[in-house]
């Protein structure tokens, strides 16, 4: 009988520092949203097992700084609830068991993000139907397995960032009809092999940034009609195949910086029918094959920043007539070539060939070809000052605008063009000056030598 006594005497002590633990642990404050949000910090996976806190009106479950290694359907004692949101973050998680949240028929948001999950199960999500996003970033996942997230119709954005994935397997993205947004970057993937996304035929934007990527496979994008974006930058990419991008043909935004590219290959891009933004930046390339950009009609802004072009001829561009600003800043141009035989781009509106070796420029046929153009920049290059004067003046009276700044401050210009041929003019007195010395000092005498010479040379000729 003492023994029984003392064990609800245990069961209500332990109730009781429960509720103490659940005072002191979790905040009740009203959610971004409407509704009730219960924030919990530095709980366990027992706070969570015996957890009897009311949440008739809580919608958002916080947990942060908490211990919760291995999530499983039994570890949160959670009944009937309505948690729309729950988030998860900064709680040691490693391990994700089969039906591991369960509980939340309602969840619609799943945050797990900076944990330490390594390993997910195929049914880890199973029961979230009404799921549309989950961010697994910052986390050390290595492998999509197939069908891992193939319970999630309603999926949204799926956030994967910050992992170590390095191998993604054919059917990883099975089960996602409705996803719209896949964040990949900053991962280890070197690869993307053909249909990889096949499954995925609703995305909009995806982001693959900071990867290894050396090789897409040429049907690598399959099924991705609907595709906005697309952004590879800072990966390894040293070849474009024919027709590497054909499926994207909504495509309005490519986002190519930071590879290996040496060469745009012909009909690299054909097929982006809609595309408006192509960044080309901190490439290597030198050259672009004929018909390279062919394609391209509806681009509005093309930017080859810092790369490694010496020449670059204006016909490779003459088939954009929408193009609005070409970018061909930090190359090393010494010939921006203008042919006369160059249609007129319309449209073009801003060109920055500044920070390049150029020396001289066609800016009559070039404005002859541009006949809207109204910012050019100009700066850092090696402009001959009399040159650089009558540029300045011809497109002045065009009212076309030569920056040497990125606010394009038409007084800034004016003060470049003066600084820069005061320069060059002050150097031309000086050499002027110590030529004219040297006359003044020994010209006489210089002559008088050359006579000589010449009476020596007549005198052994005649001898």
């Amino acid at each position: 009988m003492g023994k029984w006594v003392l064990a609800v005497i245990a069961v209500f002590l332990f109730k009781l520092s429960l509720n103490f633990d659940a005072a002191k642990l979790c905040k009740k404050r009203t959610s971004l949203l409407t509704g009730e949000e219960l924030v919990c910090y530095n709980a366990s996976v027992l706070f969570f097992v015996h957890f009897n806190v009311p949440l008739n009106r809580t919608h958002w479950l916080t947990c942060e700084n908490c211990t919760l290694p291995t999530i499983d359907s039994d570890t949160f004692n959670i009944t009937k609830n309505n948690i729309a949101y729950l988030y998860l973050i900064s709680s040691k998680i490693d391990t994700l068991k089969e039906l591991a949240f369960g509980k939340f028929k309602q969840l619609r948001v799943l945050n797990l993000r900076n944990n330490s999950i390594a390993e997910l199960n195929s049914r880890s999500f199973a029961n979230l139907n009404r799921l549309t996003q989950l961010d697994l970033s910052h986390n050390a996942i290595r492998v999509l397995t197939n069908n891992m997230f193939a319970e999630l119709p309603n999926l949204n954005l799926l956030k994967l960032s910050f992992n170590t994935i390095y191998y993604l397997q054919p059917h990883a993205f099975r089960g996602l009809p409705n996803l719209k947004h896949l964040h990949l970057s900053n991962n280890q993937i070197q690869k993307l092999d053909r249909n990889i996304f096949q499954y995925a035929s609703n995305l909009v934007l995806l982001h693959l940034e900071n990867n290894h990527i050396l090789e897409i496979d040429s049907l690598a994008f399959t099924n991705l009609g609907k595709l906005n974006s697309l952004y590879l930058n800072n990966n390894s990419i040293s070849f474009l195949t024919q027709y590497n991008f054909k499926p994207l043909n909504n495509l309005v935004d490519l986002q190519l910086r930071g590879n290996n590219l040496s060469e745009i290959q012909t009909s690299s891009f054909n097929g982006l029918t809609n595309l408006k933004y192509l960044y080309l930046g901190n490439n290597r390339l030198r050259t672009v094959k004929r018909y390279g950009f062919i394609g391209l009609d509806n681009l509005q802004n093309l930017e080859l920043i810092n790369n490694d072009f010496r020449q670059f001829d204006l016909s490779l561009i003459q088939n954009m007539k929408n193009l609005y600003m070409v970018w061909l800043q930090h190359n090393h141009l010494a010939n921006l070539t203008v042919d006369f035989k160059l249609d007129p781009l319309n449209s073009l509106n801003s060109l920055g060939i500044s920070d390049n070796n150029l020396t001289t420029l066609n800016y009559k046929m070039l404005y002859n070809k541009l006949p809207n153009i109204r910012d050019i920049f100009i700066y850092n290059n090696t402009w001959k000052c009399e040159f650089l004067v009558n540029m300045f003046n011809f497109f002045q009276e065009k009212d076309i605008n030569l920056c040497v700044s990125i606010d394009c401050d038409a007084n800034k210009t004016r003060h470049y063009v003066e600084e820069s041929c005061v320069a060059v003019k002050e150097e031309t007195e000086e050499k002027e000056d110590l030529d004219a010395d040297f006359v003044t000092e020994g010209g006489t005498f210089n002559r008088i030598s050359i006579i000589l010479v010449l009476v020596y040379i007549q005198v052994l000729i005649f001898v």
